[in-house]
């Protein structure tokens, strides 16, 4: 299910928010399941790149080794809560 952050039906975007969503649903629904794997692959790789900024961030002077890891720690730990629900 989709998340709102902010009132948008209040400000007027609502409908260009509701439109250019059911766009980007029908497009994916259009897609082929390859470009959908490769399109989830780069997503992944994004996220994981926005991690490891944010691990840069807390952790100042961190050894590029210990910050591979620290990641590495973080994807276990989102795994077994995975596993949980």
């Amino acid at each position: 299910m989709r998340q709102k952050y902010c009132d948008t039906k209040a400000s007027g975007f609502g409908s260009l928010e509701d439109a250019l969503y059911r766009e980007r649903v029908l497009e994916a629904r259009l897609m082929p399941p390859v470009k959908k794997l490769l399109l989830g692959e780069e997503l992944f790789e994004d996220a994981c790149a926005i991690t490891l900024s944010g691990i840069r961030n807390q952790h100042p002077g961190i050894s590029e080794q210990d910050c591979q890891q620290e990641l590495e720690r973080r994807l276990q730990m989102a795994q077994r809560l995975d596993r949980l629900r």
